[in-house]
């Protein structure tokens, strides 16, 4: 109940900003980022698709707090959706990897998905294993996702990182990228809001809010009247709005 109620109380009062940086995919592609040496950056295949599902399952094993964002039929679909995924290969194993959208993409950080214009990329949901952290890996990847998709037609980027997460904004400052704004998302109590001073970029608001409420109520009408019934009655799940 104590981690209900925590869920309850981050409605109520809750505040999440990324911060959106563009940047010009010719200029991108004409920096020389090194790596370490054996390293390959290239575009994902197929062909590394058990290589993929292996890091994947590392990751979880790693950082329990940020368990894999996808699995393998999410991978298929977002390919599909016309989606690129670049990787860093070392000796046929993937070192770490980075996406890249091409139409829309759904941000559940701020419960929004951003709409992109013609020749435009958005990059998002980047991953290095451990072993293979501070050598600039990230930076290669961007760079290497930005020579292969300008030479596609593609000739803007966007790219954003959570307002506490300093590293992946040390990176873009690295690589030159603009800051273009930030977006924020949350409630003050139940009363959802969204700030947007990214101009040029749009934002579709696809917060699933009411089913959250509709689930409230359900949870907090179960707790509260089993209290005072008999234990041997069992409440029904059929409400009026439900068929």
């Amino acid at each position: 109940m104590n981690g209900f109620l925590r869920k309850v109380k981050r409605y109520m009062f809750s505040r999440h900003t990324m911060i959106f940086y563009d940047y010009s995919m010719g200029d991108l592609a004409s920096l020389d980022w090194k790596s370490r040496e054996g390293l390959i950056f290239r575009e994902l295949s197929s062909l590394d698709y058990d290589a993929l599902e292996a890091l994947l399952a590392a990751q979880g094993t790693e950082e329990p707090v940020f368990q894999p964002p996808f699995d393998m039929a999410e991978a298929a679909r977002r390919i599909l959706m016309g989606g690129h995924c670049f990787i860093c290969e070392d000796k046929g194993r993937i070192a770490g990897y980075a996406w890249f959208a091409t139409h829309e993409c759904y941000i559940p950080e701020v419960q929004a998905t951003i709409r992109l214009k013609d020749r435009e990329v958005y990059g998002y949901n980047a991953y290095v294993g451990r072993k293979y952290r501070g050598q600039r890996v990230i930076e290669c990847l961007w760079v290497a996702s930005a020579r292969s998709l300008y030479d596609r037609g593609f000739h803007w980027g966007i790219g954003a990182g959570m307002s506490w997460n300093r590293t992946i904004h040390r990176v873009f400052s690295a690589i030159r990228f603009s800051r273009k704004g930030y977006l924020s998302a949350g409630y003050i109590l139940t009363l959802p809001y969204m700030v947007n001073t990214c101009k040029g970029l749009t934002f579709i608001d696809r917060p699933r809010r009411l089913e959250f409420y509709r689930k409230l109520f359900l949870r907090f009408e179960t707790v509260f009247l089993r209290r005072g019934m008999p234990g041997d009655i069992v409440l029904s799940e059929k409400r009026p709005w439900k068929k």
